[in-house]
């Protein structure tokens, strides 16, 4: 064979298998985005980023035609686990009335038309002389405002009564009936005041004022005022610090809407990590909160005084 020849030979035999291996390293390279390994790790990633991201923000992203409730649970994996800094103080808290009883009966009826905004029941409940809350004069069912569905009073009413209730002295009610039994309604603040009663290390009242009762299952705190803010943590039945800075810096002409409802307002909370919200007031009682303190006054059941402040 002639020595042109054997380079001709030589040049087709080199550029086949350069070609071959140029279509090999191609090939392969097309198949690198389908990995199964690599595109299970890269979803995994994913996925766990998306959820994360869901979890703290999905209130925000809901349409505003939505209603968010302040009291939707979420996922105990979606908040970020943080080291407490102050022990936790669950709030066991005990219906103490027989069911069946007729107070138990009673109560039945009262829930049902708090719900229904029964003006004329209510007012049954409404002594002729007037109803006092805390330190006030007696406020008669007009100055109650019972005809606006939304007023305080109403407010106070299915706050108190949607809870358990406990057994008061009846002595200590002496307009009451002979044989009636008396009812605090709810029992939150005697359950507070049972089971963290007030060490005596603070002046006054100081150690009540600072305390702030959540009554629920995984109740969330939220990081401002309104429905739709990021949730900052979940609380059960448990005894937080009141926010005290939190209640002096928000502007003054704005507590009246937003705080300060019984139902619809919010309390500012320091939760046992530090981290500070703020709490929906359908789930937040303080220890000298408004309570109603029921009994029989010539046969009939009334509302014999709303304490408050103490």
């Amino acid at each position: 064979m002639k020595p042109q020849h054997l380079f001709v030979w030589f040049i087709v035999l080199s550029s086949s298998i350069i070609g071959g291996t140029l279509a090999l390293v191609n090939h392969d390279r097309l198949r690198l985005p389908i990995d199964p390994p690599a595109l299970n790790r890269q979803s995994n990633r994913s996925t766990s980023s998306w959820q994360s991201q869901l979890s703290q923000n999905s209130a925000s992203q809901l349409p505003s035609s939505q209603p968010v409730s302040p009291y939707q649970p979420v996922a105990p994996d979606s908040l970020t686990a943080s080291t407490s800094v102050a022990p936790r103080q669950p709030i066991v808290l005990r219906d103490e009335v027989p069911p069946g009883s007729a107070f138990d009966q009673f109560r039945s009826q009262f829930r049902q038309a708090v719900r229904d905004r029964n003006v004329a029941f209510v007012k049954g409940l409404i002594p002729a002389e007037g109803l006092s809350i805390g330190f006030g004069t007696p406020r008669s069912a007009e100055q109650l405002e019972l005809e606006n569905p939304s007023s305080r009073f109403w407010g106070v009413l299915e706050k108190s009564i949607s809870r358990g209730c406990a057994a008061a002295r009846r002595s200590d009610y002496p307009t009451v009936d002979a044989n009636s039994e008396v009812w605090i309604c709810s029992n939150v603040t005697a359950a507070f005041n049972q089971q963290y009663p007030n060490p005596g290390t603070e002046p006054g009242v100081g150690y009540e004022i600072s305390r702030v009762i959540v009554v629920g299952n995984r109740v969330n705190v939220r990081a401002q005022p309104v429905v739709n803010s990021a949730i900052v943590g979940v609380l059960s039945n448990e005894v937080v610090q009141f926010d005290q800075q939190a209640w002096e810096d928000f502007p003054p002409e704005q507590r009246e809407a937003k705080l300060l409802h019984p139902i619809d307002g919010w309390t500012p909370a320091i939760l046992p990590d530090g981290q500070k919200g703020f709490v929906f007031n359908r789930y937040a009682y303080r220890p000298l909160g408004e309570r109603l303190i029921l009994g029989q006054v010539n046969g009939a059941w009334k509302i014999l005084y709303v304490p408050a402040g103490d």
